[in-house]
C-alpha cells in the first residue's frame, strides 16, 4: 500500500518529487515496515519476452450473409524500452463475404510474414511498426445485377505496411502507408496498389481563470491558498474544466496495372477505428477498401458508369473525415472528485503562485493532486527499484534478503552491504532512463485522467466527411459530401459515439444518409 503524509498538522512538511512520501512493502517473517524511497520491495517480476498470441477476429452482418472472420498466430519477442519493442513472426487465415458496390466478394486468403516496431524514446515520434508479408488468395467476385462480368481467380502477392505513432501538441498522431502487389493466376496480369492515411486526435482544454486566494476548508485544520475559482455557484469548481474533442482523418490511394475489380476502391463507411485499433487489428493490417464515407454502408459507395448506372469501383481515391465534440458542463460527472485532502508550503508545480500566496504559505492540496503526486514519486521510486533489482546477480539478490535476518554474522553484513552498494549504482544507472520515461509517457496521461477524465460525459458531435473515387479516364470522377450529428459518450476510458450522417451531395444509386456508431478505448500516447 501507498500512504500519503497523515492528517494536516499546522507544520506540514514541504515535498518535492523525490520525497514526503512513505512506501510501505511486506518483509518475510516479520510485520510491515515502513520504507524510505530507497527501499527494495520484495517482489520478483520476471520479464516474459517470448510469446505466442493466437488472434481471432470475427463480424457478422445481422441483416445480411456478410461476414469478416480472420485467425493468426503470432510468435513474438518484445523488449518495451528498447529500441526494436518487438519481432514477430505471423500466420494468419482470412475469410470473407463482403459487399463490393452492387455485388459481393467471396475471399479467402492466407499470409505468412514478419513484423518488427521501433520504439523512440525523445521527441515527439514514438513508435514505428513495420510489416511484410506473402499472401495467397481465392477469390470471387458476382454482380449481382448483372451489370459487371463475374470474376473468379488465385493470386499471389506481397504487401507491406508501415505505421507511425507520435504525439504532437498533446494530441495523438497516427500515419499509415500500405504497398501491395498481386499477380493473378491464368496469365490474367498484375497490378499494384498504394495508400496513405494520416489521423490527429485531441482534447482542447477550455482553461478557468485562476483566482488566487486563501480559503479554510473545513476539511483541513489551518488556512491554505488555491488557485481555484471563488465561484458564485460551488458546483461548477466540482466539474473539471470543459474539453473541445477534435478528431480529423485523411487519407488516399492509387492502383495500375491489370487491377481486377474485387481490388479496386470502393468507400463507406469503414470497419476499426484508425486512430485507436491495435497495431496488429486487422483494419490496420489489411489494405484499405476505399474512402471514408459514412453515409453510406461499408464498400456501397462506387463509380456511376452509363449505360443504366453501373456501379463499379475506381482505381484512385482521397478523403477527409472530421469529428467535433463540443463540452455541456451539466453533462459530465468527474471521475476523480474534487476533495481538500491536505496542504503543503510551496514545492515543484506550484510556480503559478510566484507573486500571488505569501512567501512560505500553505498550499491547498486536492484529491487529483494528491494522486498525480502519488504517481510521480511511488509509481517512478518503484519502477526504478525494480529496473535495477533486474540488473542484479542471483546471488545479490539473494543477499538482498539478509535485510530481514536477525541478529546476522559478519560475513552477512559484508555480503548484504555488497548488494546494498551494487543495488545503489544501478539505481544511479537506470533512475535518468525511467525518469525520462515517466516525464514523456506516464505523467502527461496521468495528469490528464486526473484533471479532465469523467466518471460519465455526454457531448453534442458533429461529423462532416469529404470524399471522391476516381477513374484514369476520368469517369465520373465526382465529390461527394456528407455531414451529420449525434452524441458522443465518454465513460471513465470507453468512448460511445452514434448519429446520422447525411448525403450532401451523392451520386445515382447513393441512399440518402447512414446512422453510425462505434465504440472504442481511448489511448493517449
Amino acid at each position: 500500500p501507498v500512504s500519503s503524509q497523515g492528517p494536516p498538522a499546522p507544520a506540514a512538511p514541504e515535498a518535492t518529487r523525490t520525497d514526503g512520501l512513505e512506501i510501505t512493502f511486506p518483509a518475510a517473517n516479520r510485520t510491515d515496515t515502513p520504507a524510505t524511497r530507497d527501499e527494495e520491495p520484495s517482489v520478483n517480476l520476471e520479464p516474459k519476452d517470448t510469446k505466442l498470441l493466437l488472434r481471432l477476429k470475427a463480424r457478422k452482418s445481422l441483416d445480411h450473409d456478410f461476414y469478416d472472420t480472420s485467425a493468426g498466430l503470432t510468435f513474438a519477442r518484445t523488449k518495451p524500452l528498447d529500441l526494436f519493442q518487438n519481432l514477430a513472426l505471423e500466420a494468419r487465415f482470412d475469410a470473407r463475404n463482403l459487399p463490393q458496390g452492387n455485388g459481393d466478394l467471396h475471399s479467402n486468403e492466407a499470409f505468412v510474414g514478419f513484423s518488427t516496431g521501433l520504439h523512440f524514446r525523445k521527441g515527439g515520434l514514438k513508435l514505428i511498426d513495420i510489416d511484410a508479408r506473402y499472401r495467397w488468395s481465392r477469390d470471387q467476385f458476382f454482380s449481382n445485377d448483372g451489370s459487371l462480368p463475374n470474376q473468379i481467380s488465385s493470386e499471389y502477392g506481397f504487401e507491406s505496411r508501415t505505421i507511425v505513432d507520435g504525439n504532437i501538441g498533446g494530441g495523438l498522431f497516427r500515419s499509415a502507408m500500405w504497398v501491395d502487389y498481386g499477380s493473378i493466376n491464368r496469365n490474367l496480369g498484375s497490378y499494384g496498389r498504394v495508400a496513405a492515411m494520416a489521423g490527429y486526435g485531441k482534447e482542447f482544454v477550455i482553461r478557468r481563470k485562476k483566482h488566487f486566494h486563501e480559503i479554510s476548508p473545513p476539511e483541513l485544520s489551518e488556512p491554505c491558498w488555491t488557485s481555484y475559482p471563488d465561484p458564485k455557484n460551488p458546483d461548477d469548481t466540482m466539474k473539471n474544466e470543459p474539453t473541445v474533442g477534435l478528431e480529423l482523418i485523411v487519407g488516399g490511394g492509387r492502383a495500375w496495372g491489370s487491377v481486377p475489380e474485387y481490388a479496386r476502391f470502393y468507400g463507406g463507411n469503414p470497419p476499426g477505428q484508425f486512430l485507436y485499433d491495435e497495431l496488429s487489428a486487422q483494419s490496420l493490417t489489411s489494405f484499405p477498401s476505399g474512402p471514408q464515407i459514412r453515409s453510406l454502408g461499408q464498400n456501397e459507395a462506387g463509380i456511376v458508369t452509363e449505360p443504366g448506372n453501373v456501379v463499379s469501383g475506381g482505381t484512385s481515391f482521397w478523403h477527409a473525415s472530421v469529428n467535433l465534440s463540443l463540452p455541456i458542463s451539466s453533462w459530465s460527472r468527474p471521475l476523480i472528485p474534487h476533495e481538500w485532502v491536505t496542504f503543503s508550503t510551496m514545492r515543484e508545480g506550484d510556480e503559478e503562485f510566484d507573486g500571488h500566496a505569501p512567501a512560505g504559505a500553505n498550499i491547498c492540496r486536492d484529491l487529483k493532486a494528491t494522486v498525480k503526486t502519488l504517481v510521480s514519486i511511488s509509481g517512478e521510486n518503484l519502477m526504478v527499484n525494480q529496473q535495477a533489482r533486474d540488473m542484479l546477480t542471483d546471488a545479490q539478490k539473494s543477499d538482498l534478503l539478509l535485510r530481514n535476518q536477525e541478529n546476522p554474522t559478519a560475513e552477512e553484513v559484508a555480503r548484504l552491504q555488497g548488494a546494498e552498494e551494487a543495488l545503489a549504482r544501478a539505481k544511479a544507472q537506470v533512475r535518468p532512463e525511467v525518469e525520462a520515461l515517466f516525464n514523456r509517457e506516464i505523467l502527461p496521461l496521468t495528469d490528464f485522467i486526473a484533471d479532465h477524465a469523467n466518471i460519465i460525459s455526454v457531448k453534442p458531435l458533429l461529423m462532416f466527411d469529404v470524399a471522391q473515387l476516381g477513374l484514369s479516364n476520368g469517369q465520373d470522377n465526382r465529390t461527394r459530401y456528407a455531414a451529420g450529428g449525434g452524441l458522443q459518450l465518454d465513460i471513465v476510458m470507453a468512448r460511445f459515439e452514434f448519429g446520422y450522417v447525411a448525403a450532401l451531395n451523392r451520386a445515382p444509386g447513393d441512399p440518402r444518409g447512414n446512422f453510425v456508431g462505434r465504440l472504442v478505448l481511448r489511448r493517449f500516447f
